[in-house]
């Protein structure tokens, strides 16, 4: 009744740096940078009853993207550090693969679509983070925490339909706030006991 061939190949070229700057003996500055850029090639053909026939559908799309970094750290003590980071991150667009009318058209009306959506665009986010790592008490005891909010843009989700089948889109802004921290003991020689 239906079937579908995907093909998809994925090149990728990157350069990335990172310098750092001692402001004083305690306080460290780093910036970093990186390029990159992806080209994806897709041929996908389908056929069947369930497709309206055969049909072939060939694409391709490429995306660049420059994500910079930046860290400052204070060495608090000799087993305690202090850092603040923010760093934005990139992800790849692509192309969705077909998406047959027959069993699917009444699913993609309803999304106000006569068919899947050629590709979809590259997701990006700002990540912003505080943070400290510590050893105390002779090493006897581990501490780690972070506090962070990252905004998402362009977030890209899954979108499946009744009929069986999927496809990819950009479903707009998403905010995460947390927290995380991991605790590590070793009150005797041969035994760690840790909490997360």
């Amino acid at each position: 009744l239906f079937e579908g061939d995907n093909d998809f190949s994925r090149e990728e070229i990157a350069a990335f740096g990172e310098a750092s700057y001692a402001l004083t003996d305690r306080l460290t500055a780093t910036a970093g940078l990186r390029w990159s850029q992806v080209k994806l090639d897709s041929d996908q053909r389908a056929q069947g009853l369930f497709n309206g026939g055969p049909t072939v559908n060939i694409g391709a799309s490429t995306d660049s993207a420059v994500t910079p970094k930046f860290n400052l750290s204070y060495q608090a003590s000799e087993n305690a550090l202090l850092y603040l980071q923010a760093a934005k991150g990139f992800r790849v667009g692509g192309t969705n693969p077909q998406i047959p009318q027959g069993p699917c058209g009444a699913d993609l009306a309803n999304l106000g679509l006569s068919g899947a959506p050629d590709g979809f665009k590259p997701e990006s986010i700002w990540n912003y983070e505080v943070g400290a790592k510590a050893d105390l008490a002779g090493n006897k005891l581990s501490f780690t925490g972070t506090g962070f909010y990252i905004d998402w843009s362009d977030l890209v989700t899954d979108q499946q339909l009744q009929c069986g089948f999927s496809f990819q889109t950009n479903a707009g802004k998403a905010r995460s706030v947390g927290a995380e921290f991991s605790v590590l003991g070793r009150p005797i020689e041969g035994l760690e006991l840790g909490f997360t």
